[in-house]
């Protein structure tokens, strides 16, 4: 350690500054000593290479390569899922389209196959009807066979007894020419002319009840005349229906004629003589309020006597059944209807029922042509017209 003074200073200052003491260590190792622990680090020093600049490079091209291929990752999933549906590819969109054509094709064919189960189903419903109608042609010719037999015993008998009536009445005619009695020649003639006329109608019988299409024919047009002539006095029809449709499968299925078969629905007449039976039943129309005393009194006296005074919007229904009756056995069932049906407020329950019966009785007379027509038909396949 070494110590420094300034010789310049003065005593003075020397006394008020402190004194400072170099405290710097001094290497005092030998040279050789030295040298020779400085040459390992030197040799350590020699045998490192020089760090090469291209190492830092090589580790940042990895990097590079790593972020473009997880880039490419992350583009092809995002097209995938959400840019692919705005920007399709050729290929994606050619097979979308194909995928489009086969789902129209699939529902077409399902759809062809709906129908087809449809028209099948339909066969079916029709194959039953057809097997009924079979089963009514069958038991429709075995009655008509009934009645061809019933029909052909009752002629053998009115026969049988026209023969005995003849035998009779000639032998009587032969009896009062011998004996010479009071026999008159006149009653015998017209007892002999009237045999002659049934003889003729069993010959026609007879005639229209041979089998076959003939016979059929004869039973169809006497049911179909009975049958109107049933409907026409309101008397139930349904015996006379069930043959015609036994001959007729055609016919069968009319609801308003099976409906009032068993029944039947009263003619005008009858139905005119039902709703004056209800007329007192109705309701009375309702008066316009009177006014006391003058003059306006007295003239409504007056007029009421000629004409009704009720109030706007109200309506006599004894009246307007009177008049519905009147319509009814004139024959104007339809008028009648109309008269209802145009009245102002709601008919009575009474009168809505009869008026019920009566639009009924108009839907039978008019499905009575429709069966009509059927029956022709069918006469006219068998060779003969009405």
């Amino acid at each position: 350690m070494t110590s420094t003074d300034d010789h310049s200073q003065t005593p003075a200052d020397a006394a008020a500054r402190p004194q400072v003491i170099d405290l710097e260590a001094e290497d005092i190792t030998p040279a050789e000593e030295r040298a020779q622990a400085e040459e390992p680090h030197q040799a350590e020093a020699e045998d490192d290479p020089p760090a090469s600049p291209q190492g830092g490079g090589r580790a940042s091209w990895r990097w590079i390569a790593v972020a473009a291929l997880a880039g490419l990752v992350a583009g092809g999933w995002f097209y995938r899922d959400i840019l692919s549906t705005y920007l399709p590819s050729a290929a994606m969109a050619e097979l979308e389209a194909r995928l489009a054509t086969l789902e129209a094709k699939t529902r077409t064919g399902e759809e062809q196959i709906q129908a087809l189960g449809a028209t099948l189903e339909k066969s079916s419903e029709a194959l039953t009807g057809l097997e009924g109608a079979v089963k009514a042609t069958a038991e429709g010719q075995t009655a008509l066979r009934g009645e061809f037999d019933g029909q052909a015993t009752r002629i053998a008998g009115v026969e049988q007894s026209v023969t005995e009536i003849k035998e009779q009445l000639n032998a009587l005619a032969q009896a009062g020419s011998s004996t010479g009695s009071g026999v008159d020649s006149g009653a015998l003639a017209a007892l002999t002319a009237r045999l002659t006329e049934i003889e003729r109608q069993l010959a026609d019988l007879k005639a229209g009840s041979g089998s076959g299409d003939g016979g059929a024919a004869a039973i169809l047009r006497q049911a179909l005349s009975d049958l109107r002539a049933k409907i026409a006095a309101g008397q139930a029809y349904g015996p006379e229906l069930r043959r015609i449709t036994a001959l007729v499968p055609a016919a069968g299925g009319n609801m308003v004629l099976e409906a009032h078969a068993e029944k039947g629905i009263a003619n005008g007449a009858g139905l005119a003589e039902e709703l004056r039976a209800l007329i007192l039943g109705l309701p009375e129309a309702v008066a316009a309020d009177e006014e006391q005393g003058g003059y306006w009194e007295s003239f409504r006296g007056a007029i009421t006597s000629i004409i009704s005074i009720r109030d706007v919007g109200a309506t006599d229904w004894r009246q307007l059944a009177g008049r519905c009756a009147d319509q009814a056995a004139a024959g104007d069932l339809a008028g009648a209807v109309s008269l209802i049906d145009s009245a102002e407020g709601a008919a009575p329950a009474a009168l809505a029922a009869w008026r019920e019966r009566a639009g009924d009785r108009l839907k039978l007379e008019a499905a009575l042509p429709e069966l009509g027509a059927a029956v022709e038909r069918t006469i006219a396949a068998m060779g003969e017209g009405l």
